[in-house]
């Protein structure tokens, strides 16, 4: 293992002291902190930080890039992750133009064919007796 130090984003308060009637602000902020990570993981970081690529991309050191991938870890984990509501309107005359889809506030995803782009989608979208049902059901 190998230690990383790193940049934080918070302040802590600050130290006020008061000698012989004068009252002093610390202005140092502690905003390091160091982690431990795995030396082939880090020697393979900083392989990378040496390329063109990695320059190009604005990377200019390891904590640099350890912060950016921890805190879109971090946006990404955090997040709750979206139950979709389950529609399925089967259709009597042609079993393949059934309509199983998962509705995401963003996307509407057919089980069928695995994809946010085929023909149930685009019939959820237009055909005028499936948003009768999409308006009874509050389905926007």
């Amino acid at each position: 293992m190998s230690n990383v130090t790193y940049a934080t984003h918070f302040a802590q308060d600050l130290d006020t002291k008061n000698i012989g009637g004068v009252t002093t602000v610390s202005t140092q902020v502690d905003s390091q902190a160091t982690v431990r990570m795995d030396k082939i993981l880090k020697q393979s970081i900083e392989e990378y930080l040496s390329t063109e690529d990695a320059r190009k991309k604005g990377y200019k050191s390891l904590a640099q890039f350890v912060n950016k991938g921890s805190r879109d870890l971090l946006n990404k984990e955090s997040k709750p992750q979206e139950k979709p509501t389950h529609f399925i309107l089967p259709n009597l005359k042609d079993h393949n133009m059934t309509l199983d889809l998962d509705i995401y506030t963003d996307k509407v995803y057919c089980n069928m064919c695995e994809s946010d782009h085929c023909v149930h989608v685009k019939v959820f979208d237009e055909d005028k007796d499936v948003k009768k049902y999409r308006k009874k059901y509050n389905l926007g």
